[in-house]
């Protein structure tokens, strides 16, 4: 019987938490730079180099009548997280040798202690919660280094999460998400992805590949006494249901890689009709010059918004009569120049609002795509129109009164809103995992091939292997070096 192949190793093929790398001392701020009630530093590194630095610097408030343990001990025996209060102390003596009553600083600090491996990091971690003020959160830093703590790098405190196994790649990929967040929608698919929500998805499909495999291997091994233990039909039927589920998960990581760019919607439309003042009524103040001079617009106003969860850029653009007529026709230099600044707007829009004036019915323009608004509909009678579309998907507003807003922002987002805005991955994420999602697809239908020709089941267990590493490069369990450099690079230090 020959020897049964190893399962790809669920462990990263860099450093491992053993390595001095992992349990080098490191510390960082934590909170934002600048003046705050409340300052945080974050340490990380071996137990005992903790221990003894809380034991040295850290200067416990009078423990409650109840609890007898001296705080060094608290620390040393926690088994889950401990917060004490008290005092942090500096040591400046070096630099205030004169001043020898000044030189030991106390700040006030509650200090949290986690002893892992159920910590951020997976092993024991240290917060100092102080007084947010910037020298004094320096000098605590310096009194660190001296210590022999070194500044963290960009992101060393989530990679030594990834590294001990307390999270995958895809959800270190959300940590940093949710810090660059710019919409409600970016934040909740951060979040989902930081939960594990793609993951346990992509492990759904792991799990049934190694199955499978599992399932060959075992049939390999009694080949000679004819023993299968899962059938041809069984098994392409099966992978059939793997490539589907992986090649959707690459169309949506696609469309979603395209949802993440700001859209520009342009506001166009004959003279004085509305258009700036249903900008500003968009964008919530006077951004725009508003007249009822006809062409009193003659530049272009863009400002960036969040509609319903999409990102898009709002743009205001001069009055056109016939969008496609030749800008020198007109007699006055700087109408023309407005024309063909607006006509330019309109070649780059993924979306137009062609806006005219009640009691006029929007007619549709030559080009697309587009959304017909009918604007200053308070010049119509009352009861002889509603906010919001009408049976011709002509959007009626009243932008002085603020009515048909919502109704028109909803138009909007749902006419540019892609199938990825359904998708549980981050943009950043889709756009690493969409080739590797193809290329697993691949290999699962190369292997649905070799089954069906009965090339030999042993060219269908590389497939599936094949498949297996792509995935594992999606949630880093066959990392590089240079893959997690590019990730973790572009985090903040102290995260």
């Amino acid at each position: 019987m020959r020897p049964r192949p190893t399962c790809p190793d669920p462990r990263p093929a860099v450093l491992d938490r053993d390595t001095p790398n992992f349990v080098e001392p490191i510390a960082a701020l934590a909170s934002p730079p600048g003046p705050a009630a409340r300052g945080i530093l974050r340490l990380s590194g071996e137990r005992r180099t903790l221990l003894e630095l809380l034991a040295q610097r850290f200067v416990a408030a009078p423990e409650a009548p109840h609890n007898d343990a001296p705080p060094a001990a608290r620390f040393a025996h926690a088994a889950r997280p401990v917060c004490l209060k008290g005092a942090w102390e500096i040591d400046r003596r070096a630099e205030w040798a004169a001043e020898p009553d000044a030189a030991r600083l106390q700040m006030p600090a509650d200090v949290w202690y986690w002893p892992g491996p159920r910590s951020y990091t997976g092993g024991p971690l240290v917060e100092i919660h102080t007084v947010g003020s910037p020298p004094l959160l320096e000098a605590l830093l310096e009194g660190l280094a001296r210590a022999g703590f070194r500044l963290a790098r960009p992101g060393e405190f989530t990679l030594r999460a990834f590294l001990s196994g307390r999270m995958d790649l895809l959800q270190a990929e959300a940590v940093l998400g949710v810090i660059d967040a710019d919409t409600p929608q970016q934040l909740r698919t951060a979040l989902g992805q930081l939960a594990g929500s793609a993951s346990r998805r992509l492990d759904a499909v792991r799990a049934e590949l190694l199955d499978l495999l599992a399932e060959l291997e075992a049939g390999l091994d009694f080949a000679e006494e004819g023993i299968r233990f899962v059938e041809s039909h069984e098994l392409q039927e099966r992978l059939a249901r793997v490539a589907e589920s992986l090649e959707a998960s690459a169309a949506s990581a696609a469309a979603q890689g395209r949802s993440q760019v700001r859209r520009r919607v342009v506001l166009a439309g004959p003279p004085n009709a509305g258009k700036s003042t249903l900008f500003n009524a968009l964008v919530g103040g006077p951004a725009a010059l508003v007249s009822p001079v006809a062409g009193t617009t003659r530049d272009y106003l863009s400002v960036e918004r969040d509609w319903n969860g999409l990102p898009i850029e709002l743009i205001d653009t001069a009055g056109l009569v016939d969008p496609h007529a030749c800008e020198d026709d007109s007699p006055l230099p700087a109408a023309a120049a407005a024309a063909r600044a607006s006509r330019e707007r309109l070649q780059q829009a993924d979306l137009v609002l062609w806006c005219e004036a009640a009691p006029a019915q929007p007619q549709p323009p030559e080009f697309s795509p587009f959304l017909l608004v009918r604007t200053c509909c308070d010049r119509l009678p009352e009861g002889a129109w509603r906010p919001g579309a009408d049976d011709r998907g002509v959007v009626s507003v009243c932008a002085p009164r603020a009515l048909g807003l919502s109704e028109l922002q909803a138009a909007v987002a749902g006419r540019l809103a892609s199938p990825g805005e359904g998708s549980d991955l981050l943009g950043t994420t889709s756009a690493r995992c969409r080739d590797s999602l193809l290329g697993a697809a691949a290999a699962v239908r190369r292997a649905i091939a070799t089954s069906k020709e009965s090339a030999g089941e042993e060219l269908t267990a590389i497939e599936i292997r094949a498949a297996l590493d792509h995935l594992g490069a999606i949630t880093g369990e066959l990392g590089t070096d240079e893959l997690l450099d590019r990730i973790f690079s572009r985090f903040c230090i102290g995260k």
